[in-house]
C-alpha cells in the first residue's frame, strides 16, 4: 500500500501569503482559514491546504476546483472521488497531508487512513499517562522516552482519526506493541478491518504516523 506524504512549512512564503489572502483555496479551506483568529493558526491551516493541493495534483485535480465534504466528526473527503483517501494534520510549524489511492475501485470499499504530526518537545508526563497500556517500550534515556511518547501519541491520534473518533474515545480499548525491530503493532477491539501502523520520515523534532485500515477479504 503506497502512501504519499506532503509536508509544508507554515512559515514558508506561500503559506504566509495564502493565510493573508486565502482566495486561491477551495471554499472548504478558505472558510477554515477565515474562521481562525490567530495568525499562526491561519498559517498552519494554509499550509494544510497547500499540502492537500499537492496531493490532489497527483490525481490530476486542483484544490481550488475540488468539492470537499466532511463526516460528522469533521473528517474531510473529496466529493465524487471515492478512490482518493486522504487525511491532514498540523503541529508546531508543519502541516502534513497523506494520500492513498484505493486499489481496485469500486469493489474494495472500507479503506481509510488517519495521519498525525506532533512536536516531540511538547510531550510530557501527562500525555504519557494516557498510554500506560502500551507494551515493549523500554526507553533508557529521557530523550528516548520523549520520542517514544510522541510516536505512541501520533499513532493513537492517527488510529482514531482513521476510524473517525476523538482522542478521548475508547482510551482503554486499544494499545500499541513495540516489536523487537522497533515497529508498532496496533491491538484493538473497536473497529472492523485490518490496521497497519506506518511511521513516515518527519522534519527534525517531529513524529509523523499514519494508520491505514484495509477491509477484511472473506
Amino acid at each position: 500500500m503506497n502512501i504519499d506524504y506532503y509536508i509544508v512549512d507554515a512559515e514558508s512564503s506561500r503559506a504566509v501569503t495564502m493565510a493573508d489572502d486565502p482566495a486561491g483555496f477551495s471554499p472548504y479551506r478558505r472558510d477554515k482559514i477565515l474562521k481562525l483568529k490567530l495568525i499562526a493558526s491561519k498559517r498552519l491551516s494554509a499550509a494544510a491546504g497547500i499540502a492537500t493541493a499537492k496531493g490532489l495534483e497527483s490525481f490530476g485535480l486542483r484544490e481550488n476546483e475540488t468539492e470537499f465534504g466532511s463526516t460528522e466528526q469533521g473528517k474531510p473527503y473529496v466529493i465524487g472521488h471515492p478512490e482518493i483517501v486522504f487525511n491532514v494534520s498540523h503541529s508546531g510549524k508543519y502541516a502534513v497531508a497523506a494520500f492513498m489511492r484505493v486499489p481496485d475501485y469500486p469493489s474494495s470499499g472500507g479503506y481509510a487512513l488517519g495521519v498525525d504530526i506532533e512536536q516531540i518537545s511538547r510531550m510530557n508526563e501527562r500525555i504519557a499517562s494516557f498510554m500506560k497500556v502500551d507494551t515493549g517500550f523500554e526507553e533508557t534515556t529521557e530523550a528516548e522516552k520523549r520520542e517514544d511518547t510522541c510516536r505512541r501519541w501520533t499513532a493513537r491520534e492517527a488510529f482514531l482519526k482513521c476510524i473517525g473518533l476523538g482522542i478521548s474515545a475508547f482510551r482503554d480499548d486499544f494499545y500499541f506493541e513495540k516489536t523487537p525491530t522497533g515497529r508498532m503493532i496496533l491491538h484493538q477491539n473497536i473497529a472492523d478491518g485490518q490496521f497497519e501502523v506506518i511511521e513516515a520520515e518527519a522534519p527534525a523534532g517531529y513524529c509523523i504516523t499514519c494508520v491505514v485500515r484495509k477491509p477484511v477479504i472473506c
